[in-house]
């Protein structure tokens, strides 16, 4: 079965070289091989895609080099590859202007490659970074928001920093509480309560299960 899905992928790329707009079909034997685990493969596909998109498809370009990243990080653990396909997305949104969310999301997932580097203070510089990127939220991003602040504080706390990650919980908390009965508010109070039991603050870690056991009984 795997050789017959092996040779359906190669097929696809004979058919690819033959196409006007090859990257596309590169991209999909690229999916195909991933979905099939033959991840190397897939990097192969992957890579041939990205240097046949056109230089102004940019989001084709941004979405080829998560691709690459991703692969790259959880899959083959080629932490130098996935990292340079980070920084090369996180070259695009400084280019072209994107802020917010979005951005602390890529840097986030460098620091989280530097993590796996065991390159602490790499990873703390790119984490201050995306909690740089959370400032001032609007209505429309707020719940964005709140979850890219606990995804970091997390990271921290991962790392044993643990003042950082409170401080992040404390201003994800700060936000949320303007809307205390959604999910993400829920969510961050049990990880911050979790967080404190972690460090063996379990008055306080009591206090914010309470917390979250109250905001989710509200909203049944």
């Amino acid at each position: 079965m795997k050789r017959i899905r092996l040779i359906i992928i190669l097929a696809l790329a004979a058919v690819a070289i033959c196409r006007a707009d090859t990257y596309l079909d590169y991209l999909k034997a690229g999916k195909t091989a991933k979905d099939d685990k033959n991840f190397e493969l897939a990097r192969s596909f992957y890579k041939q895609a990205l240097s046949m998109v056109p230089e102004d498809s940019i989001q084709e370009i941004y979405e080829l080099n998560s691709r690459l990243q991703m692969l790259c990080m959880l899959e083959l653990q080629d932490y130098d590859e996935a990292l340079y396909y980070g920084k090369q997305k996180v070259a695009l949104c400084k280019k072209y202007g994107s802020t917010g969310p979005d951005m602390a999301e890529d840097y986030n997932m460098v620091a989280a490659n530097y993590a796996r580097m065991k390159d602490k203070q790499n990873c703390f510089n790119y984490l201050d970074s995306a909690t740089y990127c959370l400032q001032n939220p609007t209505a429309k991003n707020l719940k964005q928001v709140i979850e890219m602040l606990g995804s970091i504080a997390m990271a921290y706390g991962q790392l044993d920093e643990w003042e950082k990650a409170a401080s992040n919980f404390e201003i994800a908390l700060k936000y949320s509480e303007k809307r205390p009965l959604c999910d993400a508010h829920i969510k961050l109070l049990a990880l911050y309560a979790n967080s404190l039991y972690k460090q063996k603050k379990i008055l306080r870690s009591s206090g914010y299960f309470q917390k979250a056991f109250d905001s989710g009984r509200a909203v049944l």
